[in-house]
Order: C-alpha cells, then sequence, then structure tokens
C-alpha cells in the first residue's frame, strides 16, 4: 500500500499501539504500491524473523504472499486481501460499499453514475465496482462502461478524472 494513504496513518497508529500494549515493536515497510518493493519488504521481514506480519497487499501475483503463508508465519490482511490466500483479514466489504453508494444515488433519481476507482485490478477496487454495478441492475439500468475512469495509485496527480466526466 502507500503510506500517503491517510488509512495506512490510522492502522499503523492503532496496531502499534495494540501491538506496544503486548510488548512488541512495528517495523513499517512502505511499497508505494510497487510489488516489486512489496516482495523485497516481505522477504526481508522474514529474514528478521519477525513474530508476524500485517499486510495490505498490492496488486500482483501475490505468490510472495504465498510463501510467507507456507513459512507458518502468522499473517493478517488490513484493507485488501490477495484472492486465493487463506489468512485472517480486517477489511472493508468494499462489494457492499460499492453496492450502498449506487443504491443511494439511485434512489436519488440519477441514472448517469460515474466511478472513480484505483486500478482493478486491485481486489477491493473491483469488488466496489462490482457492487456498483449490482446496484445500478437492481434499480433497472445498466452500468456504462463509459462512466468507469480508473485512476493511477497514488491518487495524487488525478485531480483531472473528475473533468472527463463532464
Amino acid at each position: 500500500h502507500d503510506i500517503n494513504d491517510p488509512v495506512c496513518g490510522v492502522i499503523a497508529k492503532y496496531a502499534g499501539n495494540a501491538l506496544a500494549a503486548a510488548k512488541y515493536s512495528v517495523m513499517l515497510c512502505d511499497s508505494n504500491e510497487c510489488a516489486t518493493r512489496e516482495k523485497e519488504h516481505l522477504l526481508g521481514l522474514r529474514m528478521a524473523r519477525v513474530d508476524g506480519i500485517i499486510v495490505s497487499p498490492t496488486a500482483s501475483d501475490h505468490k510472495h504472499i504465498k510463501e510467507v503463508v507456507k513459512s507458518h508465519m502468522p499473517l493478517v490482511f488490513v484493507g485488501r486481501h490477495a484472492n486465493g490466500i487463506l489468512a485472517s483479514r480486517v477489511c472493508v466489504d468494499h462489494r457492499l460499499a460499492g453496492k450502498m453508494a449506487g443504491d443511494h444515488l439511485a434512489r436519488l433519481g440519477h441514472r448517469r453514475i460515474a466511478v472513480l476507482v484505483g486500478p482493478t485490478s486491485i481486489h477491493s477496487n473491483m469488488e466496489f465496482v462490482k457492487g456498483y454495478a449490482r446496484a445500478l441492475r437492481d434499480h433497472a439500468f445498466s452500468p456504462d462502461p463509459k462512466m468507469l475512469f480508473e485512476v493511477s495509485l497514488p491518487i495524487k496527480g488525478n485531480a483531472r478524472a473528475p473533468l472527463a466526466v463532464i
């Protein structure tokens, strides 16, 4: 994930407080949404023989995360998870969030609903889109693929994306 994401700061703060209370130290790594950096960080943490890893995975093949699981090192996904990897996770139901947002706007009478979302190669973003599409279908209209705008991460630098809708 990207440490500039405000959610990351909140997670780091509260996880750090809880772990400190249990006499653990926290090491923070920032992949900046780069799968190669994420792989390097996870390898380094495994080599350092840490007691466990909390990870918000990038959009990659996740083979390196499967290696962590195979090594029996405790692993928790936070914010996002990797498909096909069985591990504890603390995540938002992004599909439900997308459905709730789409339902709300459709109930207000909106029909041309644009969605700005990070790369759909990231599972949580794709789940949001699926929920939004489900809501539109439930309200008897089809989602318009031209109204889906994928923005790169980090979001900074994407300020002009909403202008494409107007």
